[in-house]
Protein backbone atom coordinates (compact mmCIF):
# COMPACT_ATOMS: atom_id res chain seq x y z
CA UNK A 1 0.00 0.00 0.00
CA UNK A 2 1.50 3.41 -0.90
CA UNK A 3 2.67 5.67 1.88
CA UNK A 4 0.15 8.40 2.67
CA UNK A 5 2.84 11.06 2.56
CA UNK A 6 3.69 13.72 5.10
CA UNK A 7 4.74 17.31 5.48
CA UNK A 8 7.44 19.09 7.43
CA UNK A 9 6.93 22.41 9.17
CA UNK A 10 10.17 24.42 9.47
CA UNK A 11 10.49 27.82 11.14
CA UNK A 12 12.67 30.65 9.83
CA UNK A 13 13.47 34.21 10.90
CA UNK A 14 10.80 36.41 9.20
CA UNK A 15 13.04 39.43 9.63
CA UNK A 16 15.82 37.85 7.60
CA UNK A 17 14.89 37.33 3.90
CA UNK A 18 18.12 35.42 3.38
CA UNK A 19 17.16 32.87 6.06
CA UNK A 20 13.75 32.40 4.44
CA UNK A 21 15.18 31.91 0.97
CA UNK A 22 17.89 29.51 2.13
CA UNK A 23 15.36 27.45 4.07
CA UNK A 24 12.98 27.24 1.11
CA UNK A 25 15.82 26.35 -1.24
CA UNK A 26 17.01 23.61 1.13
CA UNK A 27 13.53 22.10 1.29
CA UNK A 28 13.22 22.02 -2.50
CA UNK A 29 16.71 20.54 -2.71
CA UNK A 30 15.72 17.78 -0.29
CA UNK A 31 12.89 16.69 -2.56
CA UNK A 32 9.90 18.70 -1.39
CA UNK A 33 6.97 18.51 -3.79
CA UNK A 34 5.35 21.70 -2.47
CA UNK A 35 6.53 24.49 -0.20
CA UNK A 36 4.24 27.18 1.22
CA UNK A 37 5.16 30.09 3.48
CA UNK A 38 3.11 30.76 6.61
CA UNK A 39 4.52 33.92 8.14
CA UNK A 40 7.43 32.54 10.14
CA UNK A 41 7.51 28.96 8.82
CA UNK A 42 7.37 26.83 5.72
CA UNK A 43 5.14 23.81 5.25
CA UNK A 44 6.82 21.42 2.82
CA UNK A 45 5.11 18.35 1.36
CA UNK A 46 7.01 15.13 0.62
CA UNK A 47 6.07 11.99 -1.27
CA UNK A 48 6.56 9.73 1.77
CA UNK A 49 6.90 10.05 5.53
CA UNK A 50 10.39 8.58 5.18
CA UNK A 51 11.36 11.41 2.83
CA UNK A 52 9.95 13.95 5.28
CA UNK A 53 11.87 12.44 8.18
CA UNK A 54 15.08 12.40 6.13
CA UNK A 55 14.59 16.10 5.39
CA UNK A 56 14.26 16.88 9.10
CA UNK A 57 17.48 14.99 9.80
CA UNK A 58 19.31 16.77 6.97
CA UNK A 59 18.08 20.20 8.09
CA UNK A 60 18.60 19.50 11.78
CA UNK A 61 15.20 21.03 12.53
CA UNK A 62 11.54 20.78 11.65
CA UNK A 63 8.37 19.03 12.79
CA UNK A 64 6.70 16.14 10.99
CA UNK A 65 3.06 16.75 9.99
CA UNK A 66 1.38 13.48 9.08
CA UNK A 67 -1.36 13.02 6.51
CA UNK A 68 -2.19 14.54 3.16
CA UNK A 69 -4.55 17.39 4.13
CA UNK A 70 -1.72 19.92 4.48
CA UNK A 71 0.68 18.14 2.18
CA UNK A 72 -0.65 19.72 -0.98
CA UNK A 73 -1.65 23.06 0.56
CA UNK A 74 0.33 24.93 -2.09
CA UNK A 75 -1.71 23.21 -4.78
CA UNK A 76 -5.05 23.56 -3.00
CA UNK A 77 -7.75 23.61 -5.68
CA UNK A 78 -9.59 26.77 -6.55
CA UNK A 79 -13.21 27.01 -5.43
CA UNK A 80 -16.16 26.13 -7.65
CA UNK A 81 -16.46 29.72 -8.86
CA UNK A 82 -12.82 29.74 -10.00
CA UNK A 83 -10.21 32.49 -9.81
CA UNK A 84 -10.51 35.48 -12.15
CA UNK A 85 -7.33 37.22 -13.35
CA UNK A 86 -7.95 39.77 -16.12
CA UNK A 87 -9.48 37.94 -19.07
CA UNK A 88 -8.65 34.58 -17.50
CA UNK A 89 -10.93 32.48 -15.29
CA UNK A 90 -9.05 29.52 -13.80
CA UNK A 91 -11.23 26.62 -12.71
CA UNK A 92 -10.34 23.24 -11.27
CA UNK A 93 -11.15 20.05 -13.11
CA UNK A 94 -14.16 18.34 -11.59
CA UNK A 95 -16.18 21.50 -10.99
CA UNK A 96 -19.06 22.35 -13.32
CA UNK A 97 -17.63 24.39 -16.16
CA UNK A 98 -18.93 27.97 -15.87
CA UNK A 99 -20.66 29.85 -18.67
CA UNK A 100 -18.21 32.76 -18.97
CA UNK A 101 -19.04 36.34 -19.82
CA UNK A 102 -18.02 37.55 -23.30
CA UNK A 103 -14.27 37.93 -23.59
CA UNK A 104 -13.49 35.68 -20.62
CA UNK A 105 -11.15 32.74 -21.28
CA UNK A 106 -11.73 29.66 -19.10
CA UNK A 107 -8.52 27.86 -18.08
CA UNK A 108 -9.36 24.43 -16.68
CA UNK A 109 -6.55 22.60 -14.88
CA UNK A 110 -6.17 19.44 -12.86
CA UNK A 111 -3.19 20.26 -10.62
CA UNK A 112 -3.04 16.81 -9.05
CA UNK A 113 0.18 16.76 -7.06
CA UNK A 114 1.83 19.46 -9.13
CA UNK A 115 2.07 23.11 -8.17
CA UNK A 116 -0.21 25.41 -10.12
CA UNK A 117 -3.91 25.19 -9.32
CA UNK A 118 -4.25 28.92 -9.91
CA UNK A 119 -5.03 29.72 -6.29
CA UNK A 120 -1.54 30.59 -5.06
CA UNK A 121 -0.58 34.30 -5.15
CA UNK A 122 2.53 33.73 -7.27
CA UNK A 123 0.52 31.89 -9.92
CA UNK A 124 -2.04 34.69 -9.96
CA UNK A 125 0.68 37.32 -10.29
CA UNK A 126 2.21 35.60 -13.32
CA UNK A 127 -1.19 34.91 -14.88
CA UNK A 128 -1.87 38.63 -14.70
CA UNK A 129 1.28 39.34 -16.69
CA UNK A 130 0.43 36.63 -19.20
CA UNK A 131 -2.94 38.30 -19.69
CA UNK A 132 -1.20 41.65 -20.17
CA UNK A 133 1.67 40.58 -22.39
CA UNK A 134 0.58 37.65 -24.57
CA UNK A 135 -0.42 38.45 -28.14
CA UNK A 136 -1.55 35.96 -30.79
CA UNK A 137 1.52 34.10 -32.04
CA UNK A 138 3.74 35.02 -29.06
CA UNK A 139 6.37 32.39 -28.36
CA UNK A 140 6.41 31.45 -24.67
CA UNK A 141 8.84 29.61 -22.40
CA UNK A 142 7.34 28.40 -19.10
CA UNK A 143 10.11 27.32 -16.71
CA UNK A 144 8.94 25.30 -13.73
CA UNK A 145 5.62 24.53 -15.40
CA UNK A 146 4.10 22.38 -12.63
CA UNK A 147 0.52 21.70 -13.64
CA UNK A 148 0.99 23.68 -16.85
CA UNK A 149 -1.57 26.34 -15.89
CA UNK A 150 0.63 29.16 -17.21
CA UNK A 151 1.31 27.38 -20.50
CA UNK A 152 -2.36 26.54 -20.97
CA UNK A 153 -3.43 30.11 -20.17
CA UNK A 154 -0.94 31.50 -22.69
CA UNK A 155 -2.06 29.03 -25.33
CA UNK A 156 -5.73 29.82 -24.86
CA UNK A 157 -4.89 33.51 -25.32
CA UNK A 158 -3.36 32.66 -28.69
CA UNK A 159 0.31 32.16 -27.89
CA UNK A 160 2.39 29.58 -29.68
CA UNK A 161 4.71 27.85 -29.87
CA UNK A 162 4.97 27.23 -26.12
CA UNK A 163 7.72 25.26 -24.40
CA UNK A 164 7.05 24.08 -20.83
CA UNK A 165 10.02 23.02 -18.71
CA UNK A 166 9.99 21.00 -15.49
CA UNK A 167 12.52 18.66 -13.95
CA UNK A 168 9.78 16.66 -12.20
CA UNK A 169 8.33 13.83 -14.28
CA UNK A 170 4.92 14.02 -12.63
CA UNK A 171 4.73 17.75 -13.37
CA UNK A 172 5.60 17.10 -17.03
CA UNK A 173 2.83 14.52 -17.25
CA UNK A 174 0.41 16.98 -15.62
CA UNK A 175 1.35 19.74 -18.08
CA UNK A 176 0.90 17.41 -21.03
CA UNK A 177 -2.48 16.22 -19.77
CA UNK A 178 -3.81 19.72 -19.13
CA UNK A 179 -2.55 20.99 -22.48
CA UNK A 180 -4.17 18.06 -24.24
CA UNK A 181 -7.47 18.60 -22.41
CA UNK A 182 -7.42 22.26 -23.50
CA UNK A 183 -6.86 21.32 -27.13
CA UNK A 184 -3.28 22.60 -27.05
CA UNK A 185 -1.35 19.37 -27.52
CA UNK A 186 0.21 20.66 -30.73
CA UNK A 187 1.01 24.10 -29.29
CA UNK A 188 2.73 23.03 -26.04
CA UNK A 189 5.97 21.06 -25.99
CA UNK A 190 7.03 19.70 -22.60
CA UNK A 191 10.74 19.20 -21.85
CA UNK A 192 13.03 18.58 -18.89
CA UNK A 193 15.65 21.31 -19.44
CA UNK A 194 15.61 24.91 -20.62
CA UNK A 195 16.10 24.72 -24.40
CA UNK A 196 18.13 26.91 -26.68
CA UNK A 197 16.01 29.50 -28.40
CA UNK A 198 14.61 33.01 -28.26
CA UNK A 199 11.16 33.66 -26.80
CA UNK A 200 8.81 36.65 -26.73
CA UNK A 201 7.75 35.83 -23.17
CA UNK A 202 9.59 33.82 -20.52
CA UNK A 203 7.80 33.02 -17.25
CA UNK A 204 9.55 31.45 -14.28
CA UNK A 205 7.50 30.85 -11.14
CA UNK A 206 10.23 29.24 -9.04
CA UNK A 207 12.06 30.11 -5.79
CA UNK A 208 14.85 32.62 -5.25
CA UNK A 209 17.80 30.15 -5.25
CA UNK A 210 16.55 28.55 -8.48
CA UNK A 211 16.05 31.94 -10.10
CA UNK A 212 19.70 32.66 -9.30
CA UNK A 213 20.87 29.30 -10.66
CA UNK A 214 18.90 29.72 -13.89
CA UNK A 215 19.60 33.43 -14.41
CA UNK A 216 21.92 32.83 -17.35
CA UNK A 217 19.60 30.40 -19.11
CA UNK A 218 16.51 32.59 -18.57
CA UNK A 219 18.27 35.73 -19.78
CA UNK A 220 19.64 33.97 -22.85
CA UNK A 221 16.19 32.59 -23.73
CA UNK A 222 14.69 36.09 -23.88
CA UNK A 223 14.32 37.75 -27.28
CA UNK A 224 15.63 41.27 -27.78
CA UNK A 225 12.14 42.73 -27.34
CA UNK A 226 10.71 40.10 -25.02
CA UNK A 227 9.72 40.11 -21.36
CA UNK A 228 10.84 37.85 -18.51
CA UNK A 229 8.40 37.43 -15.61
CA UNK A 230 9.85 35.92 -12.43
CA UNK A 231 7.97 35.00 -9.27
CA UNK A 232 7.95 32.50 -6.43
CA UNK A 233 9.57 35.26 -4.37
CA UNK A 234 8.61 36.37 -0.90
CA UNK A 235 8.13 40.13 -0.66
CA UNK A 236 11.58 41.76 -0.65
CA UNK A 237 13.46 38.77 -2.07
CA UNK A 238 14.02 40.24 -5.53
CA UNK A 239 16.74 42.43 -4.04
CA UNK A 240 18.82 39.33 -3.32
CA UNK A 241 18.31 37.99 -6.88
CA UNK A 242 18.59 41.17 -8.97
CA UNK A 243 22.37 41.19 -9.32
CA UNK A 244 22.22 37.90 -11.22
CA UNK A 245 20.31 39.65 -14.04
CA UNK A 246 22.65 42.57 -14.84
CA UNK A 247 21.66 42.83 -18.51
CA UNK A 248 17.95 43.26 -17.75
CA UNK A 249 15.99 46.20 -16.38
CA UNK A 250 12.93 46.08 -14.15
CA UNK A 251 9.80 47.09 -16.03
CA UNK A 252 7.48 46.59 -13.08
CA UNK A 253 7.34 45.05 -9.60
CA UNK A 254 4.11 43.94 -7.96
CA UNK A 255 3.04 42.13 -4.79
CA UNK A 256 0.14 40.01 -3.62
CA UNK A 257 -0.42 38.55 -0.15
CA UNK A 258 3.23 38.71 0.86
CA UNK A 259 4.64 37.45 -2.45
CA UNK A 260 6.19 39.44 -5.27
CA UNK A 261 6.83 39.17 -8.98
CA UNK A 262 8.98 41.14 -11.35
CA UNK A 263 8.83 41.78 -15.09
CA UNK A 264 12.18 42.38 -16.78
CA UNK A 265 13.27 43.52 -20.22
CA UNK A 266 16.57 44.15 -21.98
Amino acid sequence: MPDAGAAVRVEFDPGDPFDAEVTAGALWGLGATAVVEGGDNFLAGFETAADAEAAIIALGRGVLVAGTEERWVMSAPVGPSGVRIGRLLVVGAGHPRPDPAPGVVVVEVDAGRSFGSGAHPTTRLVLGEIDRLVAPGSSVLDVGSGSGVLSVAAGLLGAGPIVAVDTDAEARRSTEANARAAGLADAVTVVEEVPAGSFDLVVANLVAPTLRDLAGALSTALSSTGALVVSGLLAGQWASVARWYPALRVERMFELEGWEACTLRR
